[in-house]
């Protein structure tokens, strides 16, 4: 072998092979992570008092879906269960609640799946994430004043 080539098993060699990648949770973010540059971008895009209007709606109807996922579980409806999750998506991606919003898609899809045996962690996690961002989100001071 030449100074300089690349080693037979390299994966440059083999543009097929990729380096081992983590498994696909580990490179999820927390439940209850959040990205401020979400509220920034709402305040740049919407004007001043935007995000936080967006902040309110979150406070105000996602204990609803929560309430409706975990009553949905309790009566094993998955398409109850879907709609509580996918009421979700939008509202915790538009306020960078990134791990929220990846949780309640994949309860969307597991619900609709009728995917009984996770779901129930699965609520339990969105509970937990909605009861640890509700306060945080409540208590952060008003866009304009970050």
């Amino acid at each position: 072998m030449s100074p300089g080539a690349a080693r037979p098993d390299s994966p440059t060699d083999h543009p097929h092979r990729s380096r081992p990648s983590a498994p696909p949770e580990a490179r999820l973010p927390a439940d209850d992570a959040l990205d401020p540059a979400a509220l920034e971008k709402l305040e740049r895009l919407g004007g001043p008092g935007f995000a936080d209007r967006i902040v309110g709606i979150f406070l105000r109807d996602a204990p609803g879906h929560v309430a409706r996922a975990e009553a949905a579980l309790a009566r094993r409806d998955g398409a109850e269960l879907a709609y509580a999750a996918h009421a979700l998506i939008s509202t915790a991606a538009n306020i960078g609640a990134t791990g929220l919003e990846a949780l309640v898609r994949q309860l969307e899809r597991d619900a609709q799946a009728g995917a009984w045996d996770a779901l129930p962690a699965q609520v339990a996690r969105l509970a937990a994430a909605h009861a640890s961002l509700a306060p945080r989100l409540a208590a952060r001071p008003p866009a304009g004043d970050a």
